[in-house]
């Protein structure tokens, strides 16, 4: 997990826990209050998301608390009803 950047990490983790893209997608434009999201398009037409200035940051690297936010942010792919904090 250290050696990955929070994009990285989220994206694995919801192929690892089945989550579709939509949710995917949701989740990382909610944390663009925490990190702001860089959309850019590739060499093939697709859209590519990123967390600007994260996107090259390894997790390592992040405070305790964006820890912390990355880790909450895997909680929100079960769409939880109600999250406590």
């Amino acid at each position: 997990m250290d050696s990955m950047t929070p994009v990285e990490y989220l994206c694995a983790t919801a192929r690892v826990l089945g989550t579709p893209d939509d949710r995917l997608h949701f989740v990382l434009e909610s944390m663009r209050h925490v990190f702001p999201l860089k959309k850019e398009i590739d060499k093939d037409g697709h859209e590519k998301v990123t967390l600007d200035p994260f996107n090259s940051t390894r997790i390592a690297e992040l405070s305790g608390g964006q820890r912390r936010i990355v880790a909450i942010a895997t909680k929100l792919f079960d769409e939880p009803s109600i999250l406590l904090l």
